[in-house]
């Protein structure tokens, strides 16, 4: 499985765990293969320094859908990223011009803040998580 963070298109890659094309389509098929996924999203941790703990920060510029801490994930959320990535689907297949629609329906679902970080001395305003949201709403 290629690198999620490879494309900062988080939504695409996670519809992606799913593909119809495969004889097994589902490709988070246990926490682990979550887990896997919400770490691609970070940092690699710095490895010249093996003895420090990992204080890797997630990648602004990919998601806000992972966080630091994640071992402890279950079932419930693997569950709830899975009813995510058939809610996500359902937006992409949608007619072109109901796709708008379906997806402000989701957004105003979510609980959402936004976010103003500069950007080489420009200001960018993204829509995150709060820190407290479940896995499936980041």
């Amino acid at each position: 499985m290629r690198q999620y963070a490879e494309t900062g298109l988080v939504a695409i890659d996670l519809a992606n765990t799913w593909d119809e094309y495969l004889d097994d389509p589902e490709r988070l098929p246990d926490v682990a293969a979550l887990l896997r996924f919400c770490h691609e999203l970070h940092e690699p941790p710095d490895t010249t320094a093996p003895d420090r703990p990992d204080t890797s920060t997630p990648r602004a510029s990919t998601s806000g859908m992972a966080a630091p801490g994640m071992g402890g994930l279950d079932g419930g959320d693997l569950d709830a990223v899975r009813a995510v990535r058939e809610r996500l689907r359902a937006v992409l297949l949608a007619e072109p011009g109901e796709r708008t629609a379906a997806l402000a329906r989701w957004a105003a679902d979510l609980p959402l803040r936004a976010l103003v970080q500069d950007a080489d001395g420009r200001p960018e305003l993204r829509l995150v998580a709060s820190d407290e949201a479940r896995l499936s709403a980041r």
